[in-house]
Protein backbone atom coordinates (compact mmCIF):
# COMPACT_ATOMS: atom_id res chain seq x y z
CA UNK A 1 0.00 0.00 0.00
CA UNK A 2 1.31 3.27 -1.07
CA UNK A 3 1.80 5.97 1.89
CA UNK A 4 -1.42 8.14 0.46
CA UNK A 5 -3.87 5.14 0.34
CA UNK A 6 -2.90 4.21 4.31
CA UNK A 7 -3.61 8.02 5.51
CA UNK A 8 -7.17 7.62 3.33
CA UNK A 9 -7.95 4.34 5.05
CA UNK A 10 -6.77 5.62 8.70
CA UNK A 11 -8.46 8.88 8.58
CA UNK A 12 -11.65 6.86 7.41
CA UNK A 13 -11.41 5.02 10.39
CA UNK A 14 -10.70 7.40 13.12
CA UNK A 15 -13.11 10.03 11.63
CA UNK A 16 -15.42 7.71 9.57
CA UNK A 17 -19.32 7.54 10.96
CA UNK A 18 -19.36 8.73 14.54
CA UNK A 19 -22.27 8.50 16.51
CA UNK A 20 -21.75 11.28 18.87
CA UNK A 21 -20.13 13.79 16.67
CA UNK A 22 -21.03 17.00 19.85
CA UNK A 23 -18.60 14.69 22.16
CA UNK A 24 -15.68 14.66 19.54
CA UNK A 25 -12.69 15.93 21.23
CA UNK A 26 -11.15 17.43 18.22
CA UNK A 27 -6.86 16.95 19.95
CA UNK A 28 -7.65 13.67 21.18
CA UNK A 29 -9.07 12.43 17.60
CA UNK A 30 -6.04 14.42 16.04
CA UNK A 31 -3.69 12.55 17.97
CA UNK A 32 -5.40 9.40 17.29
CA UNK A 33 -5.36 9.33 13.80
CA UNK A 34 -1.34 10.14 14.04
CA UNK A 35 -0.86 7.01 16.19
CA UNK A 36 -3.25 4.98 14.10
CA UNK A 37 -1.66 5.90 10.49
CA UNK A 38 2.45 5.83 11.91
CA UNK A 39 1.33 2.49 13.08
CA UNK A 40 0.06 1.22 9.80
CA UNK A 41 3.15 2.51 7.94
CA UNK A 42 5.12 0.65 10.00
CA UNK A 43 3.61 -2.57 9.51
CA UNK A 44 3.86 -1.94 5.44
CA UNK A 45 7.23 -0.46 5.63
CA UNK A 46 8.62 -2.94 7.76
CA UNK A 47 6.51 -5.93 6.31
CA UNK A 48 5.64 -7.14 9.55
CA UNK A 49 3.99 -10.28 9.82
CA UNK A 50 0.41 -11.31 11.79
CA UNK A 51 2.64 -13.37 14.38
CA UNK A 52 5.07 -9.97 14.53
CA UNK A 53 1.78 -7.95 15.39
CA UNK A 54 0.13 -9.74 17.54
CA UNK A 55 3.40 -10.84 19.55
CA UNK A 56 3.58 -6.86 19.54
CA UNK A 57 0.22 -6.50 20.87
CA UNK A 58 0.78 -8.95 23.57
CA UNK A 59 3.96 -7.19 25.13
CA UNK A 60 1.73 -3.71 25.00
CA UNK A 61 -0.65 -5.55 26.66
CA UNK A 62 1.55 -7.35 29.35
CA UNK A 63 2.62 -3.81 30.26
CA UNK A 64 -0.49 -3.03 30.88
CA UNK A 65 -0.71 1.08 32.21
CA UNK A 66 3.27 0.60 32.53
CA UNK A 67 2.99 1.26 28.62
CA UNK A 68 3.38 4.89 29.19
CA UNK A 69 6.83 4.67 30.64
CA UNK A 70 8.08 3.22 27.28
CA UNK A 71 7.90 6.87 25.58
CA UNK A 72 7.19 8.82 28.75
CA UNK A 73 10.89 11.56 28.65
CA UNK A 74 9.03 13.19 25.57
CA UNK A 75 6.40 14.49 27.86
CA UNK A 76 9.16 16.08 30.42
Amino acid sequence: MEHKQIEALAEKFVKGKIDYPEQVNPRVQEITLRIVTDLMKTINDLHITADEYWSGVEYIGDLGKEAGLLCSGQLI
